[in-house]
């Protein structure tokens, strides 16, 4: 299946931060556990049982409530994964510079975001409705709300109105999400990557009929470093190799031999 780097980058990362949210997820819900626990048997306060078990750890925690702190965490896990695909747009570019052999950039559209922005170009180089808008409509509810937690900016009247919920219940039936700006579930976060990472999905997807690989293969060869030292069913193996390592995909001998054979 075709693939890129920028696109495997994205999925390693997505998969090591969505780890880590994860145990921070079971250590948090191990707490409230042990919390319910203990309002039941010593009729004590969230705040008060918050500070004496993080005093055991050297840790001074004071004048927490369950009230306010879900959704802080909650909002907080979203920034990651926007940044991560952030991160993956630029590496796309240069992928796509790579592979198609031209030099575009993001254009410079003030009023759109990164991924907007990369949509536009994309549209530009007659790559259409690369991104479904239901999804793009989503990670620009999430995206809002990460802003607003990372840089104390007001939400405005951002809400559900704006989402087709019945697009992502019937897509994932096993999340309990999308939900309000200030009632975040952990299912939000799991929404959110799944989203980014479909994104990213339909983009690589959405060049791959645009690419012509006898050209790539004639252009960068210094792309296989070792081919000057290998010839015939050699060499093919070689650069079919890497090409299916970096891309998922496997060429023909002969699309190999007319772009950089014979090998003889």
């Amino acid at each position: 299946m075709f693939t890129l780097p920028s696109y495997k980058q994205l999925k390693s990362s997505l998969g090591e931060y969505d780890a880590v949210v994860q145990f921070q997820e079971c250590a948090r819900l191990t707490l409230m556990t042990k919390y319910e626990v203990a309002k039941q048997e010593k009729k004590i306060e969230f705040p008060d049982f918050i500070t004496k078990e993080s005093a055991m750890y050297g840790i001074h925690l004071h004048n927490l409530t369950t009230k306010e702190y879900p959704n802080i965490i909650f909002q907080s896990y979203l920034i990651m994964p926007n940044s991560l695909l952030e991160e993956f747009i630029d590496d796309f570019v240069d992928d796509y510079n790579s592979l198609l052999g031209v030099n575009i950039k993001l254009p410079n559209t003030k009023s759109k975001c990164k991924l907007e922005k990369l949509i536009e170009l994309l549209s530009n180089e007659g790559i259409l409705d690369c991104v479904q808008q239901q999804e793009l409509d989503l990670y620009n509810y999430y995206r809002l709300i990460r802003n607003s937690f990372a840089h104390k900016l007001p939400l405005g009247n951002l809400s559900l109105a704006s989402i087709d919920i019945s697009y992502f219940k019937l897509k994932y039936p096993q999340f309990n999400a999308p939900n309000e700006p200030d009632t975040l579930r952990f299912d939000d976060f799991i929404l959110f990557t799944a989203t980014v990472k479909n994104i990213a999905y339909q983009i690589t997807k959405s060049i791959e009929s645009n690419i012509n690989w006898l050209n790539f293969l004639k252009t960068n060869k210094n792309s296989f470093p070792k081919l000057v030292k290998l010839k015939g069913d050699r060499a093919i193996t070689y650069v079919r190799n890497c090409i299916s390592v970096k891309y998922g995909l496997t060429l023909s001998n002969e699309d190999i031999n007319n772009s950089i054979g014979p090998f003889e």
